[in-house]
Order: C-alpha cells, then structure tokens, then sequence
C-alpha cells in the first residue's frame, strides 16, 4: 500500500468524514463561557414578588381557532383584550405574567405564608410577546418566546430587558466561614414552592433594595444548630438521653445549641430585585438546601 493510498483512506475514515470538513466545523464555545451568566431561561423566567400590585388590565382573551385553543407557545397568535388607548402602536413587546399562590398552603416553616403576604404579590414570568395589530377594543400578537405554555387570563406588562448578572465559575465555598456581619435574610418560598432545592433553582428572599440588595450580589446559605425556622426541630430535640441505665447522648439547651457552629449550605447569586424582595439563583450547595435557611451577604 502506497503512502498516498493510505492518505486517502484516513481522509475517508476519520470521524466517518473528510478531515478537511472538520477543520471547518465551528468550535464550540468552552463550558466556562457557556456559564458566564444566568442565561435567558433563569434571567426572563424566575418570577418575582411585586411589593405593589401591577397593573394587570391587559390580558390575554383568546387566540386563534376561534376559541378553542386556551394555551399558547412560541409563534402562536393571541388576542389582548383592549386596543387603542391601551397600545398605542403595533410593534411593542411584552412580558406575560400570571400572579400565583401555593393551593396546598403548608407551612415550610412557622410564619412563612404571613411572611409572603408582607412582602405582597408572586408572580411567574410566563413569556414574551410583540403585538403585530392594534384594533379600538383589542390587539393581535405573536408569542414570542415561553417559560411555560401562555393562557388566557394572563397578563401583559410593558416588556424591559434586564441585566444578567455574571455567574462567578471556581468559587470557593468556606464551610467554616463565620458570620460576615453584613445583610441578612430567609429563603421564604422556592420556585413552584418547591421546599427542597438545590443547584440551579430559583428561590425567593425576604429582603431586597430597601435593604441593600443589588443584582449580581452572592449570598451564603447556612443554617443554625438550633434551627429556628424548622417545624421539626423541637421534636427532633426530645430524644432520649438514657436506655435503661446507660446514657447515650446528652440533651442540649436551646442556649447549648445557639453556641454551637452553623451549617454553611451553599451560595446564591441575587438575580432580581425588588423593594421588599429579591430572587436569586443557587450556584453552589454542599448538601440541600431548604425553604426557611437564611442567607448573608457575603
């Protein structure tokens, strides 16, 4: 077999074809640049709590197929319930929002339905939309873009781009870090109201910028000994001290517990902010994090 046989053979074989073909295929970005920021997904679908409610007399009415269709994805057309007077030309864009509140109502942690009521309105960012015709008593728009499937009743606000903050890659989490003495809160409801969240989930703080929350801001996670927050805690404290005659562990007092070294959890990343409330994005854990964990201000 001569040398340029061979040649020819490799160009065929290699990866199934020509090597020339992959030396022009685009390199993909590395996945360090890929999670340089929170990305569209988190930054357009997190959901906020509105200290104030919003204005909410846009909404969706309908959309094609007379009716019959009630949800809606990307490239579908909706109809809007006002027109002229409320739009004033075709071409604007909107979020589509949808207010929501947690049907089971039970209680991650004492006071945590009280503790969102003060902070005021959740709201899930449900897609985007451009309106395409505006008639005197209503509108045609196209869907946009979808965090999940659009409906009637939802609401339409003035769409603003946001800033997404950069997500810092090779951070160190300090297990044994001490109180930073700087803004603190509680994690008061997850996305969904999950209560068991990890990285990559979206959560809900009890504090925003009258308190100094700003965008792009890293918070730790951590969890005292004693667990205030924990609905469990005081029954998990009355184990026994003794079987028969021989002591197996001594009971701590509530002053015991407060003495001894938290649990740092893991870090978050502030990714919206509002007066009384932010939303922010778990980076890091160490072990699960749950609604009703504080946060600091690191």
């Amino acid at each position: 077999m001569t040398w340029k046989f061979a040649l020819a053979i490799l160009v065929i074989v290699v990866g199934g074809r020509p090597v020339a073909a992959l030396a022009q295929q685009p390199a993909r970005p590395a996945p360090a640049q890929e999670a340089q920021t929170a990305g569209y997904n988190v930054t357009y679908c997190a959901g906020f709590i509105s200290e104030n409610p919003l204005n909410e007399g846009l909404r969706v009415a309908a959309g094609e197929e007379s009716g019959a269709k009630t949800q809606f994805v990307s490239g579908d057309i909706v109809y809007l319930n006002v027109g002229a007077g409320w739009i004033v030309n075709p071409g604007g864009e909107y979020a589509v929002l949808r207010r929501v509140q947690d049907m089971v109502r039970r209680e991650v942690f004492p006071g945590q339905y009280l503790r969102l009521l003060q902070l005021g309105l959740m709201y899930q960012e449900v897609g985007r939309l451009r309106v395409n015709m505006v008639r005197p008593g209503s509108a045609t728009a196209t869907v946009l873009h979808t965090c999940d499937a659009v409906s009637v009743g939802d609401v339409c606000i003035p769409f603003n781009t946001k800033q997404e903050p950069l997500i810092q890659t090779g951070r160190r989490l300090d297990m044994f870090a001490p109180p930073s003495g700087k803004t603190t809160g509680t994690i008061v409801a997850g996305k969904g109201f999950t209560m068991l969240l990890g990285q990559r989930d979206v959560v809900y703080l009890d504090i925003g910028g009258k308190e100094g929350v700003t965008l792009g801001q890293y918070y730790r996670v951590y969890r005292p000994f004693d667990r205030p927050n924990d609905l469990f805690q005081k029954a998990s404290m009355q184990y026994p001290t003794h079987i028969a005659s021989l002591q197996v562990s001594p009971r701590l007092t509530p002053l015991q517990q407060k003495e001894l070294p938290r649990d740092i959890l893991g870090e978050l990343v502030i990714i919206h902010v509002e007066g009384k409330s932010a939303t922010g994005l778990i980076t890091s854990i160490r072990r699960p994090i749950v609604v009703g964990d504080y946060v600091e201000l690191q």
